[in-house]
């Protein structure tokens, strides 16, 4: 191969731009760091818009035909989540629990906001038949009957009838719920007059849920002692929580442990205060333009902060260890910046190009929180590497730092463990690469017994109160999720039809016996 090719003759000249660059920088210091700091401040601004997001449709894009398809059901008939609030009682069917439960319901339609809907025995409907006259009454009526054998009926019907039992009413007739739907959608006005139609955020589901948990504590020894929330909607509300949590602990901790290891390498407080100062600025501006493609936080981009400090604080480490080197060498501050850059520069280049390449792969996933964290997590580590190579020549040339004495003892100390290395690879490499191998197999053993699923409630300590409040109701009543299956008939007014009805009937009763 020719010595002379065009790839051998870019490197230098992309090394010396590097050189260039790093006293062009160094000679406007203020200037430069000025300019990207008020930049950067004005992306930040898009940080207030940015949300969170812990539903299941947040997990598909919203173009999804599954999505679509769940949309258009939503605007028929309503949300298919709910809250579910069980009250716990020794006689459903008194006049003194009835008065308590049409308050308890009142109070709840009343008060929690973007409510839809409220069912519970004080609403529910007993129908039946005589002398070829349907009757339709209140199953719980405002005044009971005196007659108990009257009660009684009323009780039978409830603990008989599939539509109630245990929806409304438990096996045993001591557990009662009220179910919780709220719209699906919140309408915003905008300035024209119309209106655009948004999904509930998930601030917007526990702002209800505190109205419930704050009326349930006015009604907690009053109808009961026992009134705890299960449902699916609760459990949406938690994870949002968890993961507005872990975004700021997860955040923290790695600051501080990427600090103190800096602080471990560097031995110096510019060594440390540069580097997560221009990781932070990476992360701000990697969230605020997820605020500004309306990208929300979810359970996989949670974990995007902790993941760039850890990944991206590797650009400013390679720089500043050859820049100690050469500044404690004696050189001055402009000619030890521009010589890191003109011998790091390209490497570091290709290292964030690689790691976002890696990321980015990710970016195809129909899944679209793992799809936000290849894409924003791409984005970060570009943007990580232009804040490195002009912001830390900034702060450097800016900062009072002091030249060291020479650091030959670390630099023989970490010599010696490089060697050590080499010996033990150079005279065992047999024992090396059969532990090596052995790893390998027995690790793809484990790995193949992998399993994949997807069940919220697994990812929460089983001490949760949400958690024994869910498991408590599926002991006594059915379970907190359902299935909701759409039929088309595709005739006009094709559901009222005998034969149809008939069928549909037959296959609930079908259903209801399998053994899952």
């Amino acid at each position: 191969m020719p010595t002379n090719t065009p790839l051998k003759n870019i490197k230098p000249k992309v090394e010396q731009g590097f050189y260039n660059f790093g006293l062009l920088v160094s000679a406007h210091p203020t200037k430069v760091l000025l300019l990207i700091v008020v930049t950067i401040s004005l992306f930040a601004t898009q940080l207030q818009h940015i949300r969170t997001d812990s539903s299941i449709e947040g997990f598909l894009n919203k173009d999804d035909q599954k999505i679509v398809t769940y949309e258009k059901f939503k605007d028929t008939f309503g949300r298919d989540q709910a809250f579910i609030i069980s009250v716990e009682t020794e006689e459903i069917f008194s006049q003194d629990f009835s008065n308590k439960l049409r308050n308890f319901h009142n109070d709840l339609e009343s008060t929690v906001p973007y409510v839809k809907t409220v069912d519970s025995l004080a609403n529910a409907r007993y129908t039946y038949g005589e002398d070829d006259t349907l009757f339709i009454k209140d199953l719980l009526p405002e005044i009971l009957p005196e007659n108990p054998q009257e009660v009684l009926k009323l009780r039978d019907y409830a603990l008989n009838s599939p539509t109630y039992r245990n929806y409304l009413i438990s096996e045993d007739g001591k557990l009662t719920t009220v179910i919780l739907k709220l719209n699906p959608y919140d309408f915003i006005e905008n300035q024209d007059g119309t209106f655009t139609k948004k999904n509930l955020e998930d601030f917007q589901l526990k702002e209800a849920f505190l109205i419930i948990q704050e009326v349930i504590n006015k009604h907690t020894g009053v109808i009961s002692d026992e009134i705890y929330v299960a449902g699916t909607l609760p459990v949406t509300i938690l994870l949002a929580d968890i993961v507005t949590h872990d975004f700021a602990v997860f955040s923290t901790l790695a600051i501080l442990v990427i600090g103190f290891a800096l602080g471990l390498i560097f031995k110096r407080a510019s060594g440390v205060f540069m580097p997560l100062f221009i990781t932070v600025l990476g992360i701000i501006c990697t969230v605020s333009a997820m605020a500004l493609f309306d990208v929300p936080i979810q359970m996989s981009t949670s974990i995007l902060p902790s993941f760039l400090l850890a990944v991206c604080v590797g650009d400013s480490i390679h720089l500043l260890a050859i820049f100690y080197k050469e500044f404690d060498e004696g050189r001055e501050k402009k000619e030890a910046i521009s010589y890191a850059l003109e011998h790091t520069g390209l490497a570091i280049f290709f290292t964030s190009l690689t790691t976002a390449a890696g990321l980015a792969s990710f970016s195809t996933s129909d899944l679209s929180p793992i799809s936000a964290l290849g894409t924003f997590g791409a984005i970060g580590s570009i943007i990580a590497f232009l804040l490195t190579v002009t912001v830390l020549p900034c702060l450097i040339s800016l900062l009072p730092i002091k030249q060291k004495a020479s650091r030959e003892t670390i630099s023989n100390n970490l010599h010696r463990v490089l060697t050590t290395c080499v010996h033990l690879s150079v005279n065992y490499p047999k024992i090396i690469i059969g532990v090596s191998m052995a790893l390998l197999f027995s690790s793809t053993y484990f790995a193949s017994q992998l399993s994949f699923s997807h069940h919220p409630l697994d990812w929460l300590p089983e001490e949760n109160p949400t958690v024994k409040a869910i498991h408590k109701h599926e002991e006594r009543m059915s379970g907190n999720s359902v299935f909701e299956v759409l039929i088309d008939t595709g005739e006009n007014r094709g559901i009222i039809n005998p034969d149809f009805l008939q069928a549909i009937d037959k296959s609930i009763v079908d259903i209801s016996s399998w053994d899952t």
